[in-house]
């Protein structure tokens, strides 16, 4: 390697190792470790590496991943020289939908993304607690309250009025009754919000 001029890193990869014997037909590899950063929940670190995907340098970096982290690039990109590797580590936190809670994971977003991620359309009149622009905390709780409005038709009876005018025709402290009175209906609209159904 002298010879060569080649200069070993402690990082990079040799095989067989400085020590071995050189003899007839010795295959001799060596790979040269790049420089990479990696910044973990805002943790910066630069190191030597000779993996060849994110994924490899994660492993060999005893960092491990689950389906709810977030990895830029992804694990499958082929490592280049000087690349910067971002990971947000998912947390734990409790998702309430009209009543129903739910244990999920996730990384640190708003409220608004968060609910996106989990599928959570919002309804005109729903309520959501924090406010959709707040960045979710871990061990947090978001609560999405369910608001509708229902409009209730309900029917009443009403005694009918009674009315009555003088006839010149009829003696003096008679009464003739013209038309029968009918009970009538009067109906209450009434405005109902529910809350989860409530």
């Amino acid at each position: 390697l002298k010879e060569l001029g080649i200069t070993v890193q402690a990082e990079d990869y040799l095989h067989p190792s400085k020590e071995s014997e050189v003899n007839n037909n010795l295959a001799v590899t060596w790979e040269k470790a790049k420089p990479v950063h990696i910044d973990l929940n805002d943790e910066k670190k630069e190191l030597m590496t000779t993996a060849k995907t994110v994924e490899e340098l994660l492993h060999m970096q005893k960092i491990d991943i689950t389906k709810w982290d977030k990895v830029n690039p992804s694990l499958e990109t082929e490592l280049q020289e000087n690349m910067k590797i971002a990971i947000e580590k998912a947390f734990p936190l409790k998702l309430e939908v009209g009543g129903i809670e739910k244990q999920v994971w996730s990384t640190s977003t708003t409220v608004a993304d968060f609910l996106e991620q989990q599928g959570v359309t919002l309804n005109e009149l729903d309520r959501v607690e924090p406010a959709l622009d707040t960045t979710i905390a871990p061990n947090g709780v978001v609560n999405v309250v369910r608001v509708e409005k229902v409009t209730d038709v309900v029917e009443e009876p009403i005694n009918f009025a009674v009315v009555s005018k003088k006839d010149n025709t009829l003696q003096q402290g008679k009464e003739k009754v013209v038309t029968e009175g009918k009970e009538g209906l009067v109906s209450n609209v009434y405005e109902v919000i529910k809350e989860n159904g409530v």
